[in-house]
């Protein structure tokens, strides 16, 4: 089936969306020509080094990254948690070139109802693949990295 555009039209016929474990992504090399991370790498248990790794694997040669969200990880090791200017190097080191990058204030929870509200610093970044490279972190040892 299609979606259903505002216009009225119908979704082109090369357009589909894949639900998959974003940290694991069950997916072969160069599948995708755009991978959205949406409020998604602040909570991943797992280092945005090595998540920008495996979307390196499986987006395609000029494929685009975007990520839309705040930077406040929840990782455990301090050490793995990075600022606006690490994650943009990290994904250049990946084999991207960063087209776009900006940093906006969203109100958050603002309920006319109820007094409570509070901001949110959101980043964005819009990223594509220029060239093949896996580049392997290991967690537990955070200073060592294999490029291959």
């Amino acid at each position: 089936s299609h979606l259903r555009m505002r216009n009225g039209g119908t979704s082109p016929q090369n357009l589909s969306f894949v639900l998959g474990d974003g940290i694991q992504p069950p997916f072969a090399s160069n599948s995708f020509d755009l991978i959205v991370t949406s409020w998604f790498i602040d909570i991943i248990p797992d280092s945005i080094k090595n998540i920008a790794s495996r979307f390196t694997h499986i987006l395609s040669i000029e494929g685009h990254w975007l990520n839309i969200g705040p930077l406040g990880f929840l990782q455990t090791h301090r050490a793995l948690a990075l600022t606006d200017a690490e994650l943009h190097e990290t994904i250049e080191k990946n084999g991207y070139s960063l087209r776009h990058k900006e940093s906006i204030t969203l109100p958050y929870l603002n309920s006319p109802i109820s007094s409570g509200t509070r901001t949110e610093q959101i980043q964005i970044q819009l990223a594509q693949k220029t060239k093949e490279k896996m580049v392997i972190y290991l967690t537990y040892l955070p200073q060592v990295t294999f490029l291959l």
